[in-house]
């Protein structure tokens, strides 16, 4: 019998190169500083104009697409971590996150080179002692000639207060 020893570095090589080859394809991330505003609802009182909130923070965006020609399959990650504050100088905490996985490449939506991917998102906005509140919509994810190429906020749900 022939001892483990010898074979296995050999397993071992073997199963990176297994582990590996689901996981190539197009990889593309980046990162750039998102500023957002919205109202609060939770603050509202007749006769009174809105407290609007308003944070910045890093925006990190992340996209897979597997290199199977006939199975083709994309994953993306969208995410934001901002900090800011209301109309009051409440300072204000904001979380924006969205992910999707989809069975194939999106059709083309701007211009003959850019792709677009609409991706739920779901964010959280807690204020310091102030009322928090939840907004949900729908982010774009634009990748022009492969590449990601930005994203925007295309639709939003009611506020919700979480409170």
């Amino acid at each position: 019998m022939h001892s483990t020893r010898r074979y296995l570095p050999m397993l071992a090589v073997g199963l990176v190169f297994f582990l590996a080859s689901p996981l190539s394809g197009a990889n593309e991330q980046q990162e750039f500083t998102s500023n957002l505003g919205f109202y609060n609802p939770c603050n509202t009182e007749p006769g009174t104009p809105p407290v609007t909130v308003e944070v910045s923070g890093p925006t990190h965006i992340v996209y897979h697409e597997n290199s199977i020609p006939d199975n083709p399959h994309v994953a993306v990650q969208f995410q934001i971590h901002a900090d800011g504050q209301d109309s009051f100088n409440t300072p204000y905490r904001t979380n924006l996150e969205a992910s999707g996985q989809f069975d194939s490449v999106a059709p083309v939506c701007m211009g003959s080179a850019t792709r677009c991917y609409d991706v739920p998102f779901h964010s959280v906005w807690t204020g310091e002692g102030a009322p928090s509140f939840r907004v949900n919509g729908r982010v774009r994810i634009f990748l022009t000639n492969g590449a990601l190429d930005g994203a925007s906020i295309v639709s939003v749900d009611e506020p919700i207060c979480a409170n």
